[in-house]
């Protein structure tokens, strides 16, 4: 079940945190909600995992709050991570034991957690077929879901992992993301990921905060990264026409394009005026076969946010 939308799964308030004369992360403020895929990016040394385990309660802010599910971490400590899930770089395992026993023994960290719910976390990572076998003969891939089952044991609303796609190979890095997005889309979770993965985290994120040297730049939609006062589209022509026909058509509007060809015109205008555009095209009896807007890749988008090369 949902929890409610209205109060968001972790909130960062005015967080900081100096370590000597250095500031690591400087006054960061965001939220991430329940039922959601947020990614944290930033280059390496950026702060990411320092956010990470301040929200884990694993170090402590210099200055700040952290609240999860409304509880702040600092306060009420053990009812604030009873909410949280959390897989920070590899995790570690009992090799020479089966990955059953693994999570046999940390439910004995938890009060509640029993055999039932034991099963439930295999069958929700798809170890099912394979969690009575040992550790030690687990692909990365399997460690990982091992991992990820661990931190599910104690039903957290909030799932935190740093770098979860780290050494997987193509087919493991997609079994991880789907299985990731259904536990966010059906089970209502807020799973957060530290990746600097980018064409990965554009596949598997709803929304994304960018952090570069401690600073927050920005948290923006994953269909959002293009967005801006003006769209690039392609128009594709049924057959070959003049491009001087079609640089009149333009030059009524005031406008030119990016570039033209016979059966192809690139433009980057407004909404309103690529309306136009088209309507003029139309008017003048060219057949259009295509209007296929380009978007910025959250790698260029990066880029442009962050200066990195």
């Amino acid at each position: 079940m949902f929890l409610e939308k209205a109060q968001a799964a972790v909130k960062l308030e005015s967080l900081s945190k100096r370590i000597g004369k250095k500031l690591i992360i400087d006054n960061i403020s965001m939220s991430m909600n329940f039922g959601e895929v947020f990614g944290l990016l930033g280059p390496n040394g950026a702060g990411k995992t320092t956010i990470i385990r301040m929200i884990a309660g694993l170090i402590k802010p210099t200055c700040g709050n952290v609240y999860i599910n409304g509880v702040d971490v600092q306060r009420d400590f053990e009812k604030a991570i009873s909410n949280i899930g959390t897989i920070i770089e590899n995790p570690e395992f009992y090799k020479h034991l089966s990955g059953y026993l693994n999570l046999k023994i940390m439910a004995n960290m938890y009060p509640d957690v029993n055999t039932d719910r034991i099963n439930e976390v295999v069958k929700m990572v798809g170890l099912t077929n394979s969690i009575k076998d040992r550790v030690r003969g687990y692909s990365l891939g399997m460690r990982q879901r091992l991992g990820i089952a661990a931190a599910l044991l104690n039903n957290p609303r909030v799932l935190v992992l740093d770098e979860p796609t780290n050494g997987l190979d193509p087919a493991g890095i997609r079994e991880m993301r789907d299985r990731l997005r259904e536990l966010a889309h059906k089970d209502g979770i807020c799973v957060i990921i530290s990746s600097h993965l980018l064409s990965e985290m554009e596949l598997i994120c709803d929304r994304f905060a960018i952090i570069d040297k401690g600073i927050h730049i920005e948290t923006k939609d994953i269909e959002m990264t293009g967005d801006n006062e003006n769209l690039s589209v392609s128009i594709e022509m049924l057959k070959p026409v003049n491009p001087a026909k079609l640089e009149k058509i333009l030059s009524e509007l005031g406008i030119r394009a990016n570039s033209i060809s016979e059966t192809n015109l690139d433009i980057e205008q407004s909404r309103e005026v690529i309306s136009k555009v088209i309507g003029q095209l139309v008017r003048a009896e060219v057949d259009i076969v295509s209007v296929i807007p380009s978007k910025k890749t959250l790698e260029e988008y990066f880029i442009e946010k962050t200066g990195a090369n």
